[in-house]
């Protein structure tokens, strides 16, 4: 076997074109169908069932509903807690270190809207399958340009201390001082450009995401990552090259096709090549590079539908926090909540239809008469009591009457409502949405009703917890003692509080904190009350 030797850029560009490629079809064959159908499930859309020319076209939307049920439930189980997230100290020495890593994470979680990107990651796991977050350390670059007239050389210097200062234009001219005396001032036009880090919580969309097809995990894997669209203007700040970037475009299109549509003409003066959209790939792989015989981790930047390598780093980690309800041992992607009732959606909307289209029947029944004896301009008006001239009514009108079908399609459709509210434990008894739900129950029973209930959605929750939440304060807290210096403050209890995350043990696991298993409200007052006569009695 030969040795490992070190990869050429060619090398490297086609091992990482081939391995995105390759997730991407995975993704795009095996899961984008599914997460598509179930799109159109959520919307209120049927695709499996046709709808016959004059039938009713509702839909029984149980997917959307079981959705927008589950997701407020979720929500305040995360929220009730004051730490959902929790780091746990190694020994005596760290708990100060734990604790004020809790208080700064939380911190900077929700400084970054927090709880719309779980609302959004949690959307996405109840209907895509996974919710994404992205947990990443953005470094930007904000220029400022001043200009200055008739100034000293002093002036000059005091102008042009620190870092990142530049002159743009500069012009000199020599004036006279009152007595007199000659003196040269400056006119100039200054950058200033200014570095400044930020630790960010970004939502991935599901279609932007890929993995390859043998991973099982954000840490089990061969290719992880995102693409977007950007601008090249976008691509030139971050600090590629214009000419290198402006030749690329956008994935899913021919190089040569995308160009000729976007830029038929150079000389055409509505295009702006700045403006042009590049897909730009963000990947992270393990290759051995150095030909050391260890792949290590690293973060490519691609860009173009042929994934050109742009530039590659040593990475600590992937940015990437996957969220899940109902995950599948052994592979990447579980299941949707819609993924579990779909089915039952498509049942319920065919009795829903079936139900409203027998009443339309069985309310405008058939009509058969003798031709030439009736009026038929009279037949046909449903005014209320308008008259129907005919020779003999008895025998020249006669009404084809048919049998309504509620009484048959309604308790159909109450057990389907009961097989949707096992999967997904939304209940009329655990949401309060019948007033009846609990009647002509003992307590017990009722309790046990919506324990039965709620089972389902904590389930849910402790997926959701124990996997993206729990991963997500894992990779802030690497972020935070990686790159926030000391001297960082962080509102707390009113006062501003000073963070040093160079004494945080590296060593620190996430404990989630999401209110699960604590049982209801009565039955928690009851044990502290009990508690409370014991101490009494000691």
């Amino acid at each position: 076997m030969a040795k490992p030797t070190r990869k050429s850029d060619e090398d490297i560009q086609s091992i990482v074109k081939d391995a995105i490629t390759s997730a991407k079809n995975f993704v795009q064959g095996e899961v984008e169908e599914e997460r598509l159908r179930a799109m159109r499930l959520f919307k209120g859309e049927v695709p499996e069932l046709g709808t016959p020319k004059d039938r009713s076209k509702v839909v029984a939307t149980k997917c959307r509903d079981a959705v927008r049920s589950v997701k407020p439930v979720l929500m305040r189980v995360f929220l009730q807690s004051e730490k959902p997230a929790e780091y746990i100290p190694r020994g005596p020495d760290d708990v100060a270190g734990a604790e004020q890593a809790t208080d700064y994470a939380q911190f900077k979680f929700d400084q970054s809207g927090g709880f719309q990107k779980i609302r959004d990651a949690f959307h996405d796991a109840l209907v895509q399958k996974t919710g994404i977050l992205k947990c990443y350390w953005d470094e930007s670059e904000s220029v400022d340009i001043d200009e200055y007239s008739n100034l000293t050389e002093d002036q000059v210097a005091m102008y042009l201390q620190g870092e990142g200062v530049k002159v743009l234009e500069g012009t000199q001219k020599e004036m006279a001082m009152p007595d007199g005396t000659p003196i040269m001032l400056y006119d100039m036009k200054v950058s200033r450009t200014k570095t400044t880090g930020e630790l960010r919580v970004d939502t991935v969309p599901p279609e932007h995401f890929f993995v390859d097809e043998g991973a099982t995990s954000c840490d089990d894997f061969y290719v992880i990552g995102h693409s977007e669209e950007k601008r090249v203007s976008d691509l030139v700040e971050m600090g590629f090259d214009f000419d290198e970037v402006s030749m690329l475009g956008v994935e899913g299109e021919e190089e040569a096709q995308h160009e000729r549509q976007t830029f038929a003409s150079e000389d055409d003066e509505g295009t702006d090549p700045a403006m042009k959209k590049v897909t730009l790939t963000e990947a992270y792989m393990r290759v051995d590079i150095e030909g050391t015989g260890v792949a290590r981790l690293y973060k490519f930047i691609c860009a173009g539908h042929q994934h050109k390598v742009l530039d590659h780093e040593l990475a600590d980690d992937v940015p990437f926090a996957i969220y899940e309800i109902d995950p599948e041992p052994h592979a990447f992607f579980g299941r949707s909540l819609i993924d579990l009732i779909e089915e039952d959606q498509n049942i319920a909307t065919s009795l829903l239809r079936g139900l409203i289209d027998g009443v339309h029947i069985a309310n405008n029944p058939k009509t058969a008469y003798r031709e030439g004896q009736v009026d038929v301009e009279a037949l046909l008006n449903n005014e209320y009591g308008a008259l129907i001239a005919a020779t003999d009514p008895q025998t020249d009108i006669l009404e084809f009457s048919s049998p309504n079908s509620a009484a048959t399609a309604l308790p159909a459709m109450q057990y389907y409502d009961g097989v949707v509210d096992m999967k997904t434990g939304v209940s009329q008894a655990g949401m309060g949405m019948d007033s009846d739900a609990l009647q002509a129950q003992t307590v017990v029973g009722a309790n046990a009703m919506v324990q039965a209930a709620q089972s389902q959605i904590e389930m849910m929750a402790r997926n959701l917890a124990e996997g993206g939440y729990a991963r997500s304060f894992k990779v802030l807290f690497k972020l935070i003692r990686k790159h926030v210096p000391p001297g960082e403050h962080m509102r707390l209890g009113g006062q501003f509080v000073p963070v040093d995350p160079t004494g945080w043990n590296a060593e620190m696991d996430v404990q989630t904190n999401v209110g699960l298993g604590t049982g209801q409200k009565a039955e928690r007052i009851a044990a502290l009350q009990q508690h409370q006569m014991w101490q009494q009695t000691v």
